[in-house]
């Protein structure tokens, strides 16, 4: 019997990780023995090889490619109508920055780079990080249209897992909602409804990493910036869609201001100011961006400021848009002028990340959410929230899907009138953790593989009963 080709997209960390859990597949004899690597730069092609010497590795077009193109303008023609270039451009956060002619050499450089690797490659699977950059679009494309199919891994929105994506669609593999869950996925479910609805809840465990006090530098701090100088040395500065090196640095002192600023009486209002305010409330979190979650599974509604006027434009007389700033912004740094921009909205108030959730549901009436996991907290606390940008959530049956800002102004009068069913809770997130993989740790950093041999092999576990049907 044939046994399967698999094929990866790694970048740094991720490519280390994808050569471990290959080699537990390898061991399990279910996979054909090399794999084959489409990745950025020699020096993980040589990791790959000294692993694997027969395995077939491409590299994708580095800077210098890139300059060697000139950077010349093509013809408008060339890329005006060309669907795929754009959507990658808005997806990728470095390259968005670049003028679109610019970005169009580039696009097709690694379009013909990732055909020439399918060709040769032959994979009957592609496993690659999630897509948010020109690279990992253009690779899923041509899988697309060659029918391999294309997995996405990310760190689960649910402790210690994994969710694994078949495509480009925001809902995890094997969400089920129609096979009963298992006992245990039950009893786990009440465990997670019981933290969330606890007083001293404070959000997914990966926000743990943005409530850390006001060092300069943290001995994770100065670890991370070790590995992103290492990186860098190792090949990262011949990458098109890496930072400069000095934004690693420029970010921390950033981060600095940032946490400062989340108390600033004259940018965030206080919840004395959102208990003063008469008449209804409804609360909308706001995400960081540029985000995978919105950019890539709800791109109508991935700026923020354009989405806070478009619900207040159609925001009944009686309400006020409370719009929380996320703790992330903390690594993830909001525009400065937007921040502003959403200070000054009517109707509205801009409050600080630092105000409890726990307090804000005794203030608000109801709950918006894009695709967010504040949606899940709001089911766990009895409430159904308002989802604009269609999460896997919706599956529950205890949200009430906004189809477009004309619908809001109903949708926040059945929110009034609505309560989420627990039980509907309990199994949808039951089914949900049956769908995701096993073996992340807490806080999982996983662009730095910083995995356990037990979390790797529970990983390849995982990929093997959803997607290479074996046991």
């Amino acid at each position: 019997m044939k046994k399967p080709r698999i094929a990866y997209f790694g970048h740094h960390g991720t490519t280390r990780l994808q050569l471990k859990v290959h080699h537990c597949l390898n061991e399990a004899g279910i996979v054909a023995e090399n794999p084959s690597f489409i990745t950025f730069n020699s020096y993980w092609k040589r990791k790959v090889i000294k692993d694997f010497p027969k395995a077939f590795v491409i590299l994708l077009p580095t800077v210098s490619e890139w300059n060697r193109t000139g950077k010349s303008e093509p013809q408008k023609s060339d890329f005006k109508n060309d669907e795929d270039l754009l959507r990658a451009w808005n997806l990728d956060k470095i390259l968005r920055k670049k003028p679109l002619p610019e970005v169009a050499q580039l696009w097709r450089l690694t379009v013909s780079r990732c055909k020439e690797f399918l060709d040769q490659a032959a994979p009957d699977l592609v496993i690659s990080e999630v897509i948010q950059s020109l690279p990992c679009y253009a690779l899923f494309r041509a899988c697309q249209r060659r029918g391999i199919p294309y997995i996405q891994w990310a760190g689960s929105r649910l402790p210690e897992r994994m969710e694994l994506y078949l495509d480009e669609s925001g809902m995890p593999y094997h969400l089920d909602k129609g096979t009963p869950p298992r006992p245990e996925s039950l009893a786990w479910a009440r465990n997670y409804v019981e933290n969330i609805v606890h007083p001293a809840y404070k959000g997914p465990t990966y926000m743990k990493s943005v409530d850390g006090g006001k060092k300069f530098i943290t001995s994770e701090g100065f670890l991370r910036a070790l590995r992103f100088v290492a990186e860098y040395i190792q090949g990262g500065h011949a990458e098109p869609t890496a930072p400069p090196f000095v934004n690693f640095f420029k970010s921390k002192l950033s981060s600095l201001r940032v946490r400062s600023s989340h108390s600033d009486p004259e940018l965030f209002k206080s919840l004395e100011q959102v208990k003063a305010v008469t008449g209804k409330k409804v609360l909308f979190p706001l995400h960081v961006t540029p985000e995978a979650s919105t950019d890539l599974w709800a791109p109508k509604y991935n700026n923020m400021l354009e989405t806070a006027k478009g619900l207040i434009h159609h925001l009944p007389k009686d309400w006020t848009l409370v719009m929380k700033e996320h703790r992330s912004t903390v690594f993830l740094q909001r525009d400065p002028k937007e921040l502003e921009a959403l200070h000054q909205l009517p109707h509205s108030l801009l409050i600080s990340p630092l105000i409890s959730n726990e307090d804000l549901f005794k203030e608000c009436q109801a709950f918006i959410v894009i695709t967010g996991t504040f949606g899940l907290e709001v089911m766990a606390k009895g409430y159904c929230p308002i989802t604009l940008g269609k999460p896997f959530y919706d599956l529950s049956g205890n949200t009430i899907p906004c189809e477009s800002f004309e619908h809001f102004s109903d949708c926040l009068q059945q929110a009034l009138s609505r309560k989420a069913d627990p039980e509907k809770t309990l199994r949808f997130l039951a089914s949900y953790y049956e769908s995701t993989g096993l073996g992340i740790p807490h806080n999982p950093d996983i662009v730095r593989g910083q995995f356990t041999d037990d979390n790797i092999a529970k990983i390849a576990h995982s990929i093997r009963i959803r997607f290479l049907q074996t046991g």
